[in-house]
């Protein structure tokens, strides 16, 4: 409920920020705006594994809203030049960035809903959608301070602020969480073949206790690179909690990174960003469970099981 609030709070701050001397349609129309302007800037947080928001509702509910919310946020973005009545037409930078920003939006919106039909890895889209968003954040950020339409005084300091906050959360992800997991490496241990196109990868802490994590959850992987890179894939962690020091995962052969797995020796460095999730279920007060998974998915219930065992 109260991440449900701060979302509104987010969207309607903004939107109740009226400017002086506008027909009531255009008022409509900017608060429609302003609003979808600022949920954008959220989905800069939606996307940056924050466990404060993706705990309580968890990482697939709060992915698939970051994935939702981006297409009316966009149909308004993209629609709203052509509603207005009666303002004033940019000038200046003002018209320039918003020229800019119009398509760009378009285009990381288009890219990323057709991502499996583009001719990219992974790595590199993923590359391409922070730059363009944050592009797109930089470029309406100085378009809705800038346009010449009676802003409210404060919005100027809301937009600085949302954007900052959107930059805070690349600089997180891409940055300081890397730094952070330089200096407490892992190292393969082995990759063996669990069934046909299916391997075991099983990694070890170097240099320190391991991961604190509990059973069902998952991490961002990295193997055979450093920290920095861009190769990193969710899995869920299929030992138990019990052995922090030693972690294994259950990976279905499914794309251009897990067809590698097979190339990847002993001793390679592994890096690893997590925990993450909420499928937890030893943490709940029940007589028992009923677990059921098909293929990979059966990785986190291994977990479950062995640390119930344990």
């Amino acid at each position: 409920m109260l991440l449900a609030a701060a979302y509104a709070a987010v969207a309607v701050g903004p939107a109740l920020l009226w400017p002086e001397g506008r027909s009531t349609w255009d008022h409509a129309v900017s608060a429609a705006t302003r609003a979808a302007f600022a949920l954008l800037f959220v989905e800069f947080v939606l996307s940056g594994r924050f466990r404060f928001i993706s705990h309580p509702i968890g990482m697939d509910a709060t992915m698939r809203l970051h994935q939702v919310a981006a297409r009316p946020v966009a149909a308004i973005l993209l629609l709203h030049p052509f509603l207005y009545a009666g303002v004033e037409v940019p000038e200046g930078r003002a018209a320039l960035t918003g020229v800019l920003a119009w398509p760009l939006l378009g285009l990381v919106v288009l890219t990323a809903i057709g991502r499996d039909r583009l001719p990219w890895r992974y790595e590199t889209w993923r590359l391409s959608h922070g730059l363009g968003a944050l592009a797109l954040a930089a470029l309406g950020a100085v378009h809705a301070i800038e346009s010449p339409r009676g802003p409210h005084p404060a919005l100027a300091f809301v937009w600085i602020a949302l954007a900052a906050i959107a930059a805070a959360t690349l600089v997180s992800v891409y940055f300081s969480r890397p730094l952070a997991r330089a200096r407490r490496p892992w190292r393969v241990v082995s990759v063996a073949p669990e069934a046909e196109s299916v391997w075991r990868v099983t990694i070890a802490a170097d240099g320190h206790q391991g991961l604190a994590f509990r059973a069902g959850q998952f991490v961002w992987l990295v193997l055979d690179r450093g920290p920095f890179s861009l190769r990193e894939h969710p899995f869920s962690i299929a030992s138990p909690p019990s052995e922090p020091a030693r972690l294994e995962f259950v990976i279905a052969e499914a794309g251009d990174f897990t067809r590698t797995l097979g190339s990847i020796t002993p001793g390679a460095r592994a890096d690893l960003d997590g925990p993450h999730g909420a499928l937890t279920p030893l943490e709940r007060d029940a007589e028992g469970f009923v677990l059921i998974a098909g293929g990979t998915g059966i990785a986190p219930i291994l977990s479950i099981l062995g640390e119930a065992a344990a």
